[in-house]
């Protein structure tokens, strides 16, 4: 939605996003439009994405977001609750890391004996699918209620409810969002492929503010000097006009395609001198340090490739490795059978067991197409 077509519906500039917005990265939002207000109700995310998506009401639009916000909180639990095995299956690396859960569920899961523990190896991955599984469905029942503040938990679905995708601008990419975790995805495509014409959503996450507010600050540098290096943690969401964000999307994608390019090149660099010092000695490096230095800095040159891939994988919306399914038939012919690999103990055991209590195991008996 344009800048004219949101004025027109009565909604009002959010300076205080607009100065942070400048002199920071394309892919954190500069340059991506225009951030309107939105309601610190609990229900931002939703009324931002409402108030791109409802149309112009000759009594006014207030109410008609009010209404498609509960309509899509709604929508988002229901989706969860249909097709959650299709999220863990086609978006296990997003839905399988700790820091894209509530904390406060995590916790109540655990107050209430329930074993939910992170990879031995890995402690920001789940040790399990049956772990994510559990941590999801507790999500679910969290964000059920009204007002309740929604994360990055409900994107992909989000996305797959409005048929269309979900563009998350932050503009402190090193600022850890209010679950405490870093943000990893900024771009969250619908199980099922976009309508015709629909056009990508756009919301920042930024902090409460007012439309008379004024900054006393010219833009995210000199705001965070301002406050002497350090910025609060990221709590409320706005609406972002569409006026230049496909030209923002692809100054970003452009971007980082240089930096993995540069990347490559640093690998393959790296990788040629540790085989020519090897080559040099007949396979018997005469200066085994010079070698050991070789090899690290190989190592760092591809972890640093690693990264950059992953970052750019980010903002071309392509780190779930899986296209859109043709149609909603396509998705719940899907998720039953993701539902009978689980029962038949392809992911695990037929009865599956996801947690302890008191040193008991619990069991989730499944029975049908539900599990109690």
């Amino acid at each position: 939605m344009t800048d004219r077509e949101l004025l027109e519906k009565g909604a009002e500039q959010c300076h205080f996003t607009s100065a942070i917005l400048r002199s920071i990265n394309h892919e954190d939002g500069r340059e991506a439009g225009t951030p309107y207000l939105t309601d610190g109700d609990g229900n931002c995310l939703l009324n931002a994405v409402a108030m791109l998506l409802v149309k112009k009401q000759p009594r006014g639009d207030r109410n008609a977001v009010k209404t498609m916000a509960a309509q899509l909180r709604l929508g988002i639990v229901v989706e969860g609750l249909r097709n959650i095995e299709v999220y863990l299956d086609r978006q296990y690396e997003f839905y399988g890391t700790w820091y894209n859960y509530v904390d406060q569920v995590v916790f109540d899961l655990k107050r209430c004996g329930w074993v939910v523990d992170a990879m031995p190896e890995n402690r920001w991955r789940m040790a399990s699918r049956d772990c994510a599984r559990l941590v999801f469905l507790g999500c679910l029942h969290h964000i059920a209620r009204d007002k309740v503040f929604l994360q990055q938990f409900v994107l992909p679905m989000l996305a797959t409810v409005i048929r269309g995708p979900v563009r998350v601008f932050v503009p402190f990419t090193s600022v850890q969002n209010v679950n405490g975790g870093e943000w990893q995805w900024t771009l969250f495509q619908p199980l099922v492929a976009p309508d015709p014409g629909r056009q990508t959503v756009h919301v920042v996450m930024t902090y409460v503010s007012s439309a008379d507010y004024r900054p006393q600050f010219s833009d995210a540098h000199e705001y965070k000097r301002l406050n002497g290096g350090r910025i609060r943690e990221l709590n409320h969401f706005v609406a972002l006009s569409h006026d230049n964000t496909a030209k923002n999307h692809e100054a970003a994608v452009t971007r980082m395609a240089g930096v993995v390019r540069l990347a490559q090149d640093d690998c393959k660099e790296s990788e040629a001198r540790l085989k020519e010092a090897v080559g040099d000695s007949g396979g018997s490096p005469s200066a085994p340090h010079t070698c050991t230095e070789l090899a690290d800095a190989q190592g760092k040159a591809q972890e640093q490739l690693r990264r950059r891939q992953a970052a750019y994988s980010c903002i071309t919306g392509t780190y779930f490795a899986s296209t859109p399914l043709a149609s909603a038939a396509e998705v719940t012919a899907l998720e039953k059978e993701c539902f009978n690999k689980r029962q038949v103990g392809l992911w695990g055991l037929g009865v599956e067991e996801v947690g302890k209590q008191e040193g008991d195991r619990i069991q989730v008996k499944c029975s049908g197409d539900s599990c109690l």
